[in-house]
Formats: C-alpha cells, sequence, structure tokens
C-alpha cells in the first residue's frame, strides 16, 4: 500500500470522526435549545396562567364588593326619598298655612338629614396596588377605572361634600333658629306662627330639597353604571371559566 493511499484514508477516517462530531454537537446544541425553548414556553404559560388565577380573584372580590354597594345605593336612595317626602311635606303645611299636626314633628326631624355614600374600596385598592393592568380585557379596565375615579369620586367629593358644607352653614343655622328637638326623631318649631311666615326656613328647605335631588338622581345613576359593570365581570368570569 502507497504512502498516499494510507494518507488518503487516515484523511478520510479523520473527516468521518469530524462530521460525527459536529453532528452530535448539533444534536447536542438542539436538544439544549428545545430544552431552554420548552422552558420558557412553560414559565410563560405558568405565569400567564397565574395571571389569569389573581385576575379572575380580583375581579370576584371587585364584584362583590360592587354588589354591597349598589345595595348601598338602593337603601340611601329609598332613605333620600323619604326625606325628600318628609321636607315637601313640610313645605306644604307651610304653603298652605296649615294649622300644626302632630305627625309634622316627625317631617321636620326626616327632613333634616340626607344619605352619605360610604362606599367599598378594599377591593379595587387591592388591585391598584398590583396594577389594573392585571385585568387583561380593556373594555372592562376602563369600565371598572371609570366607575371608581370618576363616579364615586363625584359622587363623594361633589355631592356629598356640598351637602355637608350646606349642613354646616345653612340647614343647622336655620333649624337651630327656627325649631327644636323635643324628643328622639322629633322637632318641634319655637314658634309656629313664625314658622308659617319665616320665608329663610322654606327657601333652605328648596334648597336643600334642590341638593338631595341631585344626590338621589346621581346615586340612580351611577347604581346603573355599578349593576353594568357586574354585569361586565360577570361575563368575563364566565368566560374564563369555560
Amino acid at each position: 500500500m502507497s504512502l498516499t493511499s494510507h494518507h488518503k484514508r487516515y484523511k478520510s477516517s479523520q473527516l468521518r470522526k469530524v462530521r460525527r462530531y459536529l453532528w452530535y454537537a448539533i444534536g447536542e446544541i438542539l436538544l439544549i435549545f428545545a430544552g431552554i425553548t420548552l422552558a420558557l414556553g412553560f414559565s410563560n404559560w405558568n405565569e400567564e396562567r397565574q395571571l389569569r388565577r389573581l385576575e379572575t380573584m380580583a375581579l370576584a372580590d371587585i364584584a362583590a364588593n360592587l354588589h354591597a354597594n349598589a345595595d348601598a345605593f338602593n337603601r340611601h336612595i329609598k332613605v333620600d326619598l323619604e326625606q325628600i317626602a318628609s321636607c315637601e311635606h313640610v313645605l306644604e303645611a307651610l304653603s298652605q298655612q296649615t294649622p300644626w299636626q302632630d305627625e309634622l314633628a316627625t317631617a321636620l326631624y326626616e327632613c333634616r338629614w340626607w344619605t352619605s355614600p360610604y362606599l367599598n374600596y378594599a377591593a379595587y385598592e387591592s388591585l391598584k396596588s398590583r396594577g389594573t393592568e392585571l385585568i387583561s380585557d380593556p373594555e372592562l379596565r376602563y369600565a371598572i377605572l371609570d366607575l371608581y375615579e370618576m363616579d364615586y369620586a363625584w359622587l363623594e367629593n361633589d355631592i356629598d361634600k356640598t351637602l355637608w358644607n350646606f349642613q354646616t352653614a345653612v340647614i343647622e343655622p336655620v333649624f337651630n333658629r327656627h325649631v327644636r328637638a323635643v324628643e328622639s326623631e322629633r322637632f318641634v318649631p319655637n314658634d309656629y306662627r313664625s314658622l308659617l311666615g319665616s320665608e329663610e326656613f322654606a327657601n333652605m328647605l328648596h334648597m336643600k330639597l334642590d341638593y338631595q335631588r341631585t344626590s338621589v338622581s346621581g346615586q340612580r345613576s351611577i347604581l346603573d353604571k355599578t349593576d353594568k359593570v357586574i354585569r361586565l365581570i360577570d361575563a368575563r368570569l364566565s368566560q374564563q371559566a369555560h
């Protein structure tokens, strides 16, 4: 066998070894790449699953809070309407110069008050601490933000504070000048004849009625929006369940 032939066979053998090594190395790289890809895919899937689980919990908590808020609105509207009716009854008696009737003592008491919104923010504050982007549906996220940040804030910061300021600056001083408490939940005039002729007292009641009617109108509108958001959440939770 010639030296040249032996050299060729040796070189061919080495090339085959190199090729086998290269294929082995490529296989190892592909396996590693596939493993990393699968690991990242599983990690992403698991992270997404955890986010959706957190979203479901957050939405369920918000829905429970909104149901409580809706119940509060319904109670408050009922009470406010009763108080408005009491004020209207007193105003009618004053305008008709009706002789004093014992029922007016209760009407005077009821007319003095209104309801303040004490709304549940716990689940919403928890959502904000996590980040509102946890809610993956943009329409639902915006509806929740708008309800809490705009509607509830307007009711609490504008309507209720206006009523409190009016209570302090006008209702309390005028009531104290014209009526007094005789027992629990009953007010009587200091001088009923004077009360019948008091434009100050009648004007105060008219203004109080305007503010309280605005409050009732606002509560009804926001109750409708609250119910709408509850329906959106229920639809989203039902979708996630399937």
